[in-house]
């Protein structure tokens, strides 16, 4: 038996056209309370529902000429938009996946500001759901 690649569940990303308005549903809704936004690049503004077993990452894009803003085109009242895994190795995951015919979106991993590495896979090669592997951060 092969190293399993994913440790664990990671979070699960939700792309939608008003960050505040998710949170404060679902802090009235399901009692879930979301962090502070975080403005990423000036290009999203992030905030995470923290559950005991896993993460939303909420995401709203602030301009149109991104992939979160096209894909909200598509699905105009928001959606689940990636699932994300946590692994130890990135690199090592990728090359396992790449050898199973999962293609990564980027030949390059992209670094975080808090220094960890996330690597996105097509959704062609993963029954139509965008995966994201993250390293570190436990």
């Amino acid at each position: 038996m092969t190293q399993p690649i994913a440790k664990d569940l990671n979070h699960v990303g939700l792309v939608v056209p008003d960050v505040d308005k998710c949170c404060a549903f679902l802090e009235a809704i399901f009692g879930i309370k979301c962090s502070e936004p975080k403005n990423l690049c000036g290009h999203l503004k992030i905030r995470f529902a923290i559950l005991k077993n896993a993460e939303l990452e909420i995401i709203e894009p602030l301009i149109e000429d991104c992939d979160h803003a096209r894909w909200l085109k598509d699905h105009p009242k928001g959606g689940i938009h990636h699932i994300c895994f946590h692994t130890e190795n990135l690199k090592a995951s990728t090359e396992a996946l790449e050898k199973a015919g999962v293609r990564p979106l980027d030949p390059r991993p992209l670094e975080l500001l808090d220094g960890n590495a996330v690597q996105f896979f097509n959704p062609d090669d993963c029954f139509g759901i965008l995966t994201e592997l993250a390293e570190g951060g436990d």
